[in-house]
This record gives structure tokens, sequence and C-alpha cells, in this order.
């Protein structure tokens, strides 16, 4: 999943939050797809296999200066869904993949959780060329 802020969907004609790209490894419902409520990714997760379940969700983020404050809370949100449902949820910054991927589903304070979208970060940066594959399961040291 690659969350868009709600300035770039005017350039491409999506809407801002979650989108979702279909894949083999997605039920064959899920298409393509933009989830702006944490009740619309929940009720996404939940229609996934297990072994998708299992290997959680990836969400890849952009420059925290893009995000406004309802996208950030949005995003808050769905880590706290993460944290009650117990479903593995990993983040990145674009710019710091493919290494930079953080777990968030063991947060005890879902309010810390925003830190992903605070850190400074290069000036220059593009997530158009990243994509998301799914990944064994990770440890809790993740």
């Amino acid at each position: 999943m690659h969350m868009l802020p709600s300035v770039w969907p005017t350039w491409g004609g999506d809407k801002w939050g979650l989108t979702v790209t279909a894949s083999s490894y997605l039920t064959p419902d899920a298409g393509s797809t933009t989830l702006q409520t944490a009740a619309e990714f929940l009720a996404f997760v939940q229609k996934q296999n297990s072994s998708v379940k299992e290997n959680g969700v990836w969400i890849v983020t952009t420059n925290p200066d893009a995000y406004s404050e309802q996208e950030k809370s949005f995003l808050t949100e769905v880590i706290a869904v993460c944290v009650k449902r117990k479903v593995p949820l990993f983040i990145a910054r674009g710019s710091q993949l493919p290494n930079g991927w953080k777990r968030y589903d063991l947060a005890i304070d879902t309010s810390s959780a925003i830190l992903i979208l605070s850190f400074s970060v290069p000036s220059v940066f593009s997530v158009v060329n990243c994509r998301v594959y799914p990944r064994r399961r990770h440890n809790a040291n993740c």
C-alpha cells in the first residue's frame, strides 16, 4: 500500500489515502482501491487470505510535510486498529526503501506512532517507482 497525500490526487485523479493495487496474492475482489477510513482498512484486511494476513500490511509513506492533519490522524487510526486486532504492520518512507521498514503493530502508545511522518528527510524524493511485495513473516524485533 502507498499512503497518498491529498495533494497528489489533483495531479493524477486518484483519491488520497491508502492505495491498493490488485495483485495475485490478494483476494480477487480486492482490485485497485483507495482506503480512507480505519473501517475500510479493517474490512479490506479481513477479506484477505491467511497468508496475506500473516505477512501483514506494508505501507510506504512520503515526505511528512505532504500530509494534512486529517491524513496523519487516519494513519494513527490504522496503527491503532492493527495494534488492537494484532495485524502485523510495517511502515517505511519511500526514500528509505528497502531497509527502512519499522514495525508498528506492537506499539503500546499509538499517539507516538505518528513519528513515522515526522522524521527529517532529503528534500528531493519520489515514490513513483516503489512497489511493495509480500514478505516472510518477521519476528517482533523488526
